[in-house]
């Protein structure tokens, strides 16, 4: 089974619930993973890929829960933060907030003996 949140919020207290109910062991491998995303968003005015300056910044984050008998499921969530702007008003506040999100996930797993770990789980 899939599950999908919509907010990291959301995403770490459906963990919290489980670690609640059934001990930080069902986080199968006591670990989170995320992976900050960046999609260049091209200009209108530019037709050169490389000289796109807006980026669209969100967070993905994943863990499989496993219930013992009662089996395992995906939890994932993807956020959009916002847009970077890299240009001459170097605009990065949806960065930053991405950064936050990665900062409130690592405290979580700090709280609770997990680790953080790159990249997604896909089934």
């Amino acid at each position: 089974m899939r599950v999908v949140c919509s907010t990291i919020n959301e995403f770490l207290q459906e963990i919290d619930h489980n670690i609640k109910k059934s001990g930080s062991s069902c986080v199968h491998g006591q670990t989170i993973r995320g992976s900050i995303i960046e999609t260049p968003l091209p200009d209108s005015a530019t037709t050169n890929p490389r000289e796109v300056v807006k980026f669209e910044m969100g967070l993905q984050a994943s863990v499989v829960i496993d219930l013992g008998s009662d089996g395992q499921f995906l939890l994932e969530v993807g956020e959009i933060a916002g847009n970077d702007y890299r240009d001459g008003s170097n605009d990065t506040n949806a960065t930053k907030a991405v950064e936050a999100w990665v900062n409130k996930i690592q405290g979580f797993c700090e709280k609770h003996d997990l680790r953080y770990g790159p990249g997604i789980i896909s089934i």
